[in-house]
């Protein structure tokens, strides 16, 4: 009998509505624009960096004390890197901040003390160079994750089948707890289960063996990236937002900046799209909706007319795949988003945010809550223009599609944070150029 095997990949079951969140996906998206992002920031800071360096030898004659400076210089980034990348093994914030720390008290040591090479550096140079490193580091480290990720094993003792069925196929399934347990980079348990005492020893062996051990919902939920309703602890999930309150105001002024540097843009783009709608479908040229909001508040949204027709019966729909009500120029504006630019304006006013879940309609909020469990939670953030159930999910409307798209809603409200809100800023450009998952 083996005593690991690999997790085939096993499909929902039927008529549950969630067949495309139940599995995790092989490469989740927030996998991938991590790096990209770091890759970028590396590549700019890199570049500032030669611009400084070029300055540095324009401004100095090259002779013996510069060319050592810039070795020195080039030492200590090395030194920064490679402490990094090993302080980066653990996924520590402070000890991220410690080589940080170090790194730059090296380049202050010895700049300080350098007399004669004050007029030959230019000091804008180490931030430059250090900067360089250190988004560097954090590429490497990012796609050494995707390239070569951590060897996970998952106790099946532990495990009920529902929590087999969602393990992603790269997970090892452990049977026998003689199995050498250092073998592991991360151990997955279900710590609300107990387990027969023969596996203590393993578990223990693991644990001095610098093994991660993880709660198996917490992998679940971080490969799939979202979150199941029915594992939604509302007070734990409150209280982690309650401590990221701080950030929801620095986000808030991003919020302004951002919308006021693309009004220019916006104002243009919308305004030759409000020709268009007028030329084709006559006014009136902006549609307006009650939303949902923020704890449950009630907003007026703005958005340019997309429809022929509101529906006869008078009662709030959700737009469907090729729903005949969309003309041809409203497929355009809705492609690439340009019908959503007047929402600039519900950011200035404070009822959305550039990065949140979609506001809905009050009429089909009051449907979602009585089928779908703690679909009130979303409203715990600020609505956004774009969110990550936008760029993970795209749009529903059926029940069982909004089920679906429930799930990453309730991962962004868990996650919620600059890190995530970077990722699905660019996941959204790559949408906008695509015009992937418009209706």
């Amino acid at each position: 009998m083996a005593n690991s095997s690999k997790i085939p990949l096993q499909p929902a079951a039927s008529g549950t509505g969630l067949s495309s969140t139940n599995v995790p996906a092989d490469r989740p998206l927030r996998l991938v624009v991590g790096p990209a992002v770091s890759a970028l920031i590396g590549l700019i800071c890199a570049v500032q960096s030669a611009v400084f360096l070029r300055h540095i030898l324009s401004e100095s004659p090259p002779n013996t004390q510069v060319i050592l400076a810039i070795v020195a210089v080039t030492v200590l980034n090395v030194s920064a890197l490679a402490a990094i990348a090993a302080f980066s093994q653990r996924d520590s914030g402070a000890r991220l901040l410690l080589a940080f720390m170090l790194s730059f008290i090296g380049h202050f040591a010895w700049f300080a003390f350098a007399v004669g090479l004050k007029r030959g550096v230019a000091w804008s140079f180490i931030p430059g160079t250090y900067l360089a490193a250190l988004a560097c580091s954090m590429a490497i480290d990012s796609l050494r994750r995707v390239a070569r990720p951590k060897r996970v094993g998952a106790v099946v003792a532990s495990l009920a089948p529902e929590l087999l069925r969602r393990l992603d196929p790269g997970v090892d399934l452990v049977t026998d707890p003689s199995l050498d347990a250092s073998q592991y980079d991360v151990l997955l348990l279900d710590f609300a289960t107990t387990l027969p005492p023969e596996w203590m020893n393993f578990i223990s062996t693991a644990s001095l063996a610098n093994c991660e051990i993880r709660h198996v919902r917490n992998h679940v939920v971080d490969r799939a990236s979202c979150l199941m309703p029915e594992e939604v602890e509302p007070e734990v999930l409150l209280r982690r937002l309650q401590r990221r309150q701080s950030y929801s105001s620095i986000k808030r002024a991003m919020d302004i900046v951002a919308a006021l540097m693309m009004m220019p843009i916006a104002l243009m783009l919308g305004g030759l799209a409000a020709i268009g709608v007028a030329i084709t479908m006559g006014r009136p040229v902006i549609f307006t909706q009650d939303r949902v909001g923020r704890g449950g508040r009630i907003f007026r949204m703005y958005k340019l007319r997309t429809m022929s027709a509101h529906n006869s019966n008078g009662k709030q729909t959700a737009t469907s795949k090729s729903d005949c009500r969309v003309t041809p120029l409203g497929r355009v504006l809705r492609r690439y988003r340009i019908d959503e630019l007047p929402q600039l304006y519900n950011i200035l006013r404070g009822d959305m945010s550039l990065i949140g879940p979609r506001p809905e309609q009050p009429q089909l909020v009051a449907e979602y809550q009585k089928m779908i469990p703690h679909y009130d939670l979303r409203h715990s953030v600020q609505p956004g223009l774009s969110g990550w159930a936008q760029v993970s999910f795209g749009y529903a409307s059926t029940v069982e599609e909004t089920r679906a798209k429930l799930t990453y809603d309730l991962f962004y409200v868990k996650e919620f944070g600059l890190a995530l809100d970077l990722e699905i800023v660019v996941a959204t450009i790559w949408t906008l150029a695509t015009g992937r998952n418009a209706r």
